[in-house]
Formats: C-alpha cells, structure tokens, sequence
C-alpha cells in the first residue's frame, strides 16, 4: 500500500460527471441481457401514498401538540423515475402513464432491468422547476433504493409496493401573531422570511404558509425581521433559525407573557425552541428599545457532533437481555452564561404503556434537574448545579427506560437562567422503528451514521449489519474529491464495489490487506450479521483532508435494499 500513500501525497484530482438519459421503459422485454444478466420488477402493486401536509387533529393550547396527517394516492401527473447505480435514469415516466401501460395486459407488468442497485424517486412536480419561494405551493417526493438480483426472474420478479411515501419535500413557513401582542403594533408591522434569495413577507394578518426550496441538503438558514412602529416610532426585531430542513414546517409564533411587575417579555416560538426578549413598557418607553437585551445569551442545548432535531434510532441489539444499554448514549452540553436556574426536563411517548409503565409510574414530568433529586429517581445521575454556566449531561443512566418500548420517546428540555431567559429543546429516540428497526438494519456504534464525523488516525469506527434473510449484496461507494477513481484504481480498488463479490485479484488484496481490511465474499454474503469496520482505513484518509463518503447499500435475499452513507471528515 506504500504506493497509495505516494499518491495520496501527490494529491491527484479528478472530476467525474453523469448525465440522465431518456429511456423507454423495457416492459415485458430483457433489453438484449440474458437470464443471467436481467432480473424483473413487477411494477403493477406500486401506489405511491402521499403524507399530505395538511392536519387533521390537532389541539390548539398545545406547543407540541400530537397531531395525525391525510394520506391519499399519488395523482396521474406525479413523476415516476429510476435510476441505476451510475445515476443514469433507465425509466422516466408518470404514475398515471404507468398505470395505463399494465392495463394493457399482464404480460405488461414486468420491467426487465440489468442486475444491480437502484433509485426509485417519485415527484408531484419537476424538481428544477419547484420556485423558491410561493404560497400555499408544496411539493411532494420520496426515494426508493432496490436492488435487482438473478433470482428476481420474470415467473417471480421483486415487487415494489405498499413501501413508497411521498412526504414533503420543500419547507413549510408560516409566522402568527397573537391577538394582545397585534394590539400594541402597527397596521404597517410586518414579518420577511428569507432562505437565500427567496423573502416572503408576511402582514400582521397572513395566514397563509409560505412554502420554501431547500438549497442544502445539509440544512439551511432562515432569517426572521419584524419591522413596524410603536408610537410612531420604528421598531424592529430580528432571529436567525439554523438547520432548516426538506420536510420541516417551521411555526414562527410571536406572543406576550406578562410579569407580575407590570414588565412583559416577547416571546418568538419557532417549532418546539423558544427565544424571547424581556422589554419593560411604561409612559416613556418604546415597546422596542434597541439598547435591551434580546436574548442572545439565552441557555442552549446541544449535542457535540450530533443535531439535535435528527431522531435517534434504538432497537433490542444495543441492549443486553436484562436491559443494559451497551450502545453509546448521547452525551449534552448545557451552555448558559448567567448560570442556570432551572432546568426542567420531561419524557413524551406515543406509546401507551411506556407512559403508563415509565412516565407516569415514576413521575417522569417536568422535574427539575437543578433542584433536590431522590436517589431513586430516574433522573437522579443528571442533575445539573444551579448556577452553573456549563455542564454535560450525559443520557447513559436512563436509556434502559426504552428498553422494550416500541415507539417515539421524545425528552423536553425547559432551560431558563438567572436573567429570566427560556430557550426549549428536545430529543427523540425511536425505538424499534427507523434506522435500528429496518431490514436490512445499517448501525454505527460509535455514532450515528447519519450524522457527519470528524475522524483521525485509529479511530474505532465498526458499523454492523444485520438482516433475518442473509446479505445478498453489499455494495460499498467511496464519494470523495481527492481519493478519486484514479487514486483508487492504482492500488487496485474502484470507486464502487460489491463485497459479496469480489472476483479481481488486486481488487481482492486490497481490500483484504493489513491497511483496509474489509471483509468479502463468503465473509458477508449469506451472512445474517456482521461487522463492516472503517477503523484501519483512517490511516489512508488521515493523509487525505477533506470529506470522504462511504455509501453503504445492503441487500437480503428478500431483495430489500437499505443504504446509509458514513461521511467521515478529516480536518487539516
């Protein structure tokens, strides 16, 4: 391997493109392939579902209030595509032209496809031509990997059906005012979103949602002005609000709460996070005075290397059988640079008996962590000190309490300092269901794998695999700028891979050497479990800067396909 490190010195580039091409789709043909080549998809079950992003339950007095949504079929006009694992689209057609091509004839049915991975997307509407910003607009869209295998023949083709959800795929914004706050501001007050370069501007009165086009995956930033007067007087209050997602409705709420000196404090809500500024009224005083502080020093909670809004996936294999949680539990900063004066922490679940069982049973509901704590209590290992500025606290003693509860656990962290200031934030497990409850299951033990990591040499990264089926295919595709396809291709290696068949002598030395050491062909395939571990490769990223992507793309002999991509950073 001496020779990849005198290339990775070099820091050779290179710079692939793909393209889409328009195919016809290959019903009821093999598309020139023999049986040995081509596998089948029945197509007929597929019935895209949208989430509709439209409440039907919802309870008004609370913040995070439960709420259930319609779901209804795809319309004729909704965008069907497939693409294979070189991004090439091999299918490009419309849910209602699908569904007249099968009522031509069973024999109709059956889409002929090389052997390999694939990319189901469904869309309401042509992603390039969704605008930036417009009202009451939202999109719809959802992706599907497969794989199609030898055995998915044409007497007994892979069925896709009853597994595609077609969820919202722009950023829904909407900014309310309550009724005693409208009082005190002017009929000119007015409320601009902005995401880039698309701004939405809201009156004191909209109702209407604005619906907002991602620009990063990664997330976006929305910024928050309110500009009106108040006697005459200009007035003006700004928020910045970070990790803007596809899928997100983002509730911007302004209210009042009123202190019993006669003081109110303007509380702006967005979601579940709350920021406010305390501003005193009285004869003499404007209702936004510019020198008041507004709060940019309020309590915050996060998760180093992790985002808080991204659910955590739990399932029975992080636990052993009496209940201990062997997994790596989340570990929080508390930052408050007033000192912290209490800090309420409370457990939610849609799960029946675990709020029976759990919640209620031990008094789990807004107990305040700076405050006196039994030994018996749940939450006795993460008290935090009044006063302090900063504190970790690390969740390890109460994850057994999900241990065998199917469903979303969410916990609610209520902060306030010694100034008044309150800032909201919450974290949702979910146990037995995502990413830890999927087949096949795709799960790092040091981290979560859909979060970035910052990595170095000898970093122990081991990511297990387990399917009920045995692994049929396990694809692996390195993503990175500078360990390209050349870089890869002069110690043997390509830029994507099967582990379950690797046929190449260099390729096979490879990967199996001293330096890699990935496991392949009767190691991973057929196999029900298993571990895929990066930890040697950090020493050939270590000399590499930069962002490198492993896709990981696993598939059971049922023919389910579930892909997680690791993305390790190194810094310089």
């Amino acid at each position: 391997m001496k020779l990849l490190y005198q290339i990775l010195a070099a820091g050779t580039l290179a710079v692939l493109a793909t393209g889409c091409k328009d195919e016809t789709p290959n019903y009821g043909q093999t598309g020139g392939g023999s049986s040995e080549t081509v596998g089948y998809v029945d197509l007929n079950g597929l019935s895209p579902q949208v989430l509709l992003d439209a409440e039907i339950n919802q309870t008004p007095a609370q913040t995070t209030a439960a709420q259930t949504r319609a779901v209804t079929e795809a319309t004729p006009d909704y965008l069907v595509r497939i693409y294979n694992s070189s991004d090439e689209c091999v299918l490009d057609t419309t849910y209602g032209d699908m569904q007249s091509q099968f009522n031509d004839g069973p024999e109709q049915n059956l889409l002929a496809l090389p052997v390999g991975t694939y990319r189901l997307e469904v869309h309401s509407q042509e992603p390039s031509s969704v605008p930036d910003v417009e009202w009451e607009a939202p999109t719809y869209g959802t992706t599907y990997d497969f794989a199609v295998l030898r055995s998915h023949t044409s007497d007994s083709p892979l069925t896709i059906a009853d597994e595609v959800i077609c969820k919202l795929s722009n950023i829904k914004v909407t900014v309310s005012i309550s009724a005693d706050l409208a009082e005190l501001l002017g009929d000119d007050t007015k409320s601009t979103v902005t995401l880039g370069s698309a701004v939405a501007e809201f009156t004191k009165s909209e109702s209407r949602a604005a619906y907002f086009r991602p620009q990063n995956s990664d997330g976006d930033t929305l910024e928050f002005k309110l500009t009106g007067t108040k006697d005459g007087k200009p007035a003006e209050l700004s928020k910045t609000i970070t990790g803007v997602k596809a899928g997100q409705w983002r509730k911007i709420m302004l209210s009042i709460v009123y202190a019993e000196t006669g003081d109110i404090k303007i509380v702006v809500t967005v979601d579940s996070f709350v920021q406010d500024s305390e501003i005193t009224i009285n004869s003499t005083e404007s209702l936004w005075e510019p020198e008041l502080d507004e709060g940019t020093d309020r309590p915050t909670l996060t998760w180093p290397g992790h985002d808080l809004a991204q659910p955590v996936a739990l399932d029975e294999s992080m636990y052993d059988p009496s209940g201990t949680f062997n997994g790596t539990a989340p570990a929080l900063t508390l930052s408050a640079a007033d000192g912290i004066q209490t800090l309420l922490l409370g457990i939610t679940s849609d799960n029946a008996a675990f709020r029976t069982e759990i919640i209620e049973a031990a008094g789990l509901t807004d107990v305040d962590l700076c405050g006196t704590i039994s030994r018996l209590h749940p939450f006795y290992g993460l008290q935090v000190t009044a006063g302090a500025t900063e504190a970790t606290i690390d969740l390890k003693s109460i994850m057994y309490l999900f241990f065998g509860y199917d469903g979303s656990h969410t916990l609610t962290f209520n902060m306030t300092d010694n100034k008044g200031r309150n800032a909201v934030a919450t974290l949702q497990f979910n146990y037995g269901k995502g990413t830890a409850g999927e087949d096949p299951s795709i799960v790092c033990r040091q981290f979560d794998i859909d979060q970035p990591h910052t990595t170095q040499t000898g970093d122990e990264i081991d990511v297990d695999i387990k399917t009920a089926s045995g692994i049929q295919a396990f694809v692996v595709s390195i993503i990175s700028e500078t360990l390209n396809e050349e870089v890869l291709a002069a110690v043997g290696l390509r830029p994507t891979f099967d582990l379950c068949n690797i046929t190449d002598p260099e390729e096979l030395a490879a990967l199996t050497s001293d330096d890699i050491g990935f496991p392949v062909n009767d190691d991973v395939k057929g196999q029900t479990s298993m571990t895929f571990s990066v930890t040697k490769f950090t020493g050939m990223l270590s000399a590499f800067p930069g962002t490198h992507q492993f896709k990981l793309a696993v598939t059971n002999a049922e023919g389910s396909t579930t892909t997680k991509t690791l993305q390790l950073i190194v810094e310089q």
